[in-house]
């Protein structure tokens, strides 16, 4: 009888415990989309995660600034990510021509894919540059994987065509490769692995003109994305170019800004030319 009375009274002490446990963020709030935004990153989803970020960073609230941050360097890897496979099913079609088809459909889905997240990205980063950028928090786990070559789009380069379950994991592969090398650039890192080592204490406190030379890198890489030889939308183009010339303006002085810099003026007058 006293063990039964002990194992009741045990039962209700738990009880309480868990009754006064905090209670999730209800769902659509700013909290509920961060925390969705972390555990679907945290977890490979890099689109879902975008997904969230893209919900969180429609008003301004608590987690804004970071939000935005995030956001950017999420759709800058996915465009990264994108226009690696997108490239790598192109060669494969050249190289396999006795059938190429199915190589330029996944062309064609990619860069229509990529072109998304293009937009996705000057979006966002509008509505990022109008607020002070001193310093920037990247307040997010560091993306699994590296930026080793994905195998089977390596593959695929040489006109093999690969298995649909293949193909999409590659992608996946891609969109991930595309994080760790977006997050390396966003956190002024010189490699994956110093980046990694930065992420070990968060939030990575990022100066603002570094953040901004990051940010007009992936600019004018999707701007690419725009050319005659791709999706040939030269308004789209000068459109990224303005922003990423723009964005540069104020990054740090340095190689990588200087030849950034040759390679915006050059897209511009080739574009200037055939308009």
């Amino acid at each position: 009888m006293h063990r039964r009375l002990l194992v009741c009274a045990l039962a209700l002490m738990l009880l309480a415990g868990c009754s006064s446990a905090p209670p999730p963020p209800a769902k659509g709030t700013p909290a509920f989309y961060w925390q969705a935004a972390q555990e679907t990153f945290a977890a490979g989803d890099y689109r879902k995660a975008n997904d969230h970020l893209e919900q969180l960073t429609k008003t301004n609230n608590e987690f804004s600034d970071r939000g935005l941050a995030w956001r950017l360097v999420v759709c800058s890897g996915l465009l990264r990510g994108a226009l690696d496979f997108a490239e790598k099913f192109e060669f494969g079609a050249r190289e396999n021509k006795a059938n190429p088809t199915p190589f330029r459909k996944q062309v064609n889905d990619m860069r229509s894919l990529a072109a998304n997240y293009a937009a996705q990205l000057l979006e966002t980063w509008r509505k990022m540059k109008a607020a002070s950028l001193a310093e920037v928090s990247l307040d997010f786990p560091f993306p699994a994987g590296n930026t080793a070559e994905v195998p089977a789009l390596v593959q695929v380069s040489r006109g093999i065509l690969i298995p649909p379950a293949e193909i999409d994991s590659a992608m996946k592969l891609a969109f991930q490769r595309g994080l760790v090398l977006a997050t390396t650039k966003a956190a002024g890192a010189e490699d994956a692995a110093e980046a990694r080592s930065r992420f070990a204490t968060r939030p990575v406190k990022v100066p603002g003109p570094a953040f901004r030379l990051a940010v007009a890198e992936s600019l004018y890489e999707a701007s690419t994305l725009f050319d005659s030889r791709r999706l040939d939308r030269p308004d789209v183009m000068k459109t990224l170019l303005s922003e990423a010339e723009a964005a540069l303006s104020e990054a740090p002085e340095g190689k990588r800004k200087k030849d950034l810099a040759n390679k915006i003026q050059e897209a511009l007058r080739k574009s200037s030319r055939k308009s």
